[in-house]
C-alpha cells in the first residue's frame, strides 16, 4: 500500500473535474466509504 496517498471522498471531489473531460462516460465517483 501507498501510504503518501489517502483517497478520500474530498480528494475524489477534487480531482473529479480535472478527470471528467477525459472520460465519455463520467462514471459515478461517489463512492460510500
Amino acid at each position: 500500500m501507498l501510504h503518501g496517498h489517502t483517497i478520500t471522498r474530498e480528494r475524489i471531489a477534487a480531482m473529479e473535474p480535472r478527470i471528467r473531460p477525459y472520460v465519455r462516460h463520467t462514471p459515478v465517483l461517489r463512492v460510500d466509504m
